[in-house]
């Protein structure tokens, strides 16, 4: 009989045992189940968030590509808007100096035909008094040449870039524009040149220094006759 009980005893501690074997068992299965799961919504998770920085990276950068752009062509805007300015300002300027070279030209004439006809009645007068003979004394120039074979013109334009700067010739005269277009501190320079009668407007050269001074070099003709020179 007590070795029956014992049979039995034994018999159920090896279930029991068994039991919790299988328990555990089962309870590690579930965790590796679980932590598979969590591993897998983590890598899920993290490809999200990646996938939102890489968006969010993405419309910041077309954002500042969109701002860029738009810098560009404001710029190119304001650009020709001074460009316009500018000719518009040679234009006026060519025409009054147009206006005022054809008055002085018709001043000129008109003096020389009232000298003429002055001359003229001294000479009738002469010829009726019987005087058809003067003498009188006059100096002379010579004919030497020109002690400077070139003029310059120099200009501080230290406050703007290369690309900022134009001249352009326009009859007789040149345009200087400079123009330095910012929403904080915006510049602009205009300056006419009047050339003498004497200049090669073909010939003018420039030369801007590394420190922005602008030096405009037109060189001298030496064989402009002399009405032209007055």
């Amino acid at each position: 009989m007590d070795r029956g009980k014992g049979r039995g005893k034994g018999r159920e501690r090896a279930e029991e045992r068994a039991k919790e074997r299988a328990e555990e068992r089962a309870e590690e299965r579930a965790e590796e189940r679980f932590e598979k799961r969590a591993e897998k919504g983590s890598e899920e998770r993290a490809k999200e968030r990646a996938k939102e920085r890489a968006k969010e990276r993405a419309e910041k950068e077309a954002e500042e590509r969109a701002k860029e752009r738009a810098k560009e062509r404001a710029e190119e805007r304001a650009m020709e808007r001074a460009e316009e300015r500018f000719e518009k300002w040679a234009e006026e300027r060519a025409e009054e100096r147009a206006k005022e070279r054809a008055k002085a030209r018709a001043k000129a004439r008109a003096e020389a035909r009232a000298k003429e006809k002055e001359e003229s009645a001294k000479s009738e007068h002469k010829k009726r008094n019987g005087n058809g003979s003067s003498s009188g004394s006059g100096s002379g120039s010579g004919s030497g040449k020109e002690k400077n074979i070139a003029v310059y013109w120099q200009y501080d334009l230290k406050d703007f870039m290369r690309g900022e700067i134009r001249l352009c010739h326009h009859g007789h005269s040149l345009y200087l524009h400079a123009v330095y277009d910012s929403r904080r501190r915006p510049r602009e320079m205009n300056s006419e040149i009047v050339l003498p009668v004497n200049v090669d407007p073909w010939n003018i050269s420039t030369k801007l220094s590394s420190r922005g001074l602008l030096t405009i070099t037109a060189p001298l003709k030496t064989d402009v006759p002399e009405e032209k020179k007055r």
